[in-house]
């Protein structure tokens, strides 16, 4: 019985993860199509909608939101009555925050990450954080993409980690 409990929850959360990594890559693919916030805050909701009302549908009741995270500010989230809404403009990259988040850990592996579970606040839920840092090829470092915090690099970020001068990479 012991080893049936076990398995039965290594396979909701293997389930979960995937769900997560789903949605991750389908936000990713928006980036890379178009950077520009422009564009993409248009976009936002009707992509994040779509795979948050799919990934519901199946059952993957654990996944509570998406955010958008350009130079790691909260940008957008979905759905806009989440728990995440209060925290549009917040740096994830300042002190504190990004030791929490585990947000340079992600940058520095340059792929998809997990961490958790995490508790943000006392007596809240515990969660598990997905993260998939973009980088965009042959751009300059001031590059913002029409941003609205006007940043060309995250607060916090140690030279060379999020923008590569050599490979112009972003």
């Amino acid at each position: 019985m012991w080893l049936h409990a076990h398995r039965a929850t290594a396979d909701a959360l293997k389930l979960q993860l995937t769900a997560v990594t789903g949605a991750l890559y389908t936000m990713a693919t928006c980036v890379r199509i178009d950077p520009d916030w422009n564009n993409l805050r248009e976009e936002f909701s009707t992509v994040a909608g779509y795979v948050y009302k799919e990934l519901r549908s199946r059952r993957s009741q654990g996944l509570n939101g998406i955010v958008y995270l350009p130079f790691g500010i909260v940008s957008a989230v979905y759905p806009p009555d989440s728990s995440a809404e209060p925290s549009l403009g917040y740096d994830l990259f300042q002190p504190g925050a990004s030791e929490v988040l585990k947000i340079l850990d992600a940058v520095k592996k340059r792929s998809l990450t997990f961490s958790g579970p995490l508790l943000l606040t006392p007596g809240g839920p515990s969660i598990i954080v997905g993260r998939y840092p973009m980088f965009i090829q042959n751009v300059t470092e001031d590059e913002g993409w029409n941003h609205p915090y006007n940043m060309t690099a995250p607060s916090s970020c140690p030279p060379g980690l999020c923008y590569n001068a050599t490979t112009g990479e972003k």
